[in-house]
């Protein structure tokens, strides 16, 4: 296994946190803001089977423009989040 396959599987396992988080929290977002991150969680996935699919190709940088990418989403995600805690603490 090279160090990227071990990056593909924690991508994948992170992706997975990430989704079962957001149906954790979809009753308690806004529905345009739950369809955004679905939105991006979608597109994130599809670029890391690109990356798979890429095999002896991929490489650091394309690695890290995906965790970039993914990162944004995370981040956008934990203000959202903030958010919607502040907001049911409120009511």
């Amino acid at each position: 296994m090279s160090e990227h396959d071990g990056y593909l599987d924690r991508m994948t396992a992170c992706l997975k946190a990430f989704e079962a988080d957001l149906q954790t929290w979809s009753d308690r977002i806004d529905k345009s803001q739950r369809r955004d991150l679905q939105a991006g969680l979608a597109a994130v996935s599809e670029r890391l089977q690109v990356l798979r699919r890429a095999g002896a190709d991929l490489n650091a940088e394309m690695t890290q423009s995906f965790t970039h990418s993914f990162e944004r989403l995370r981040v956008t995600f934990s203000r959202i989040r903030a958010t919607a805690a502040s907001g049911s603490e409120a009511a």
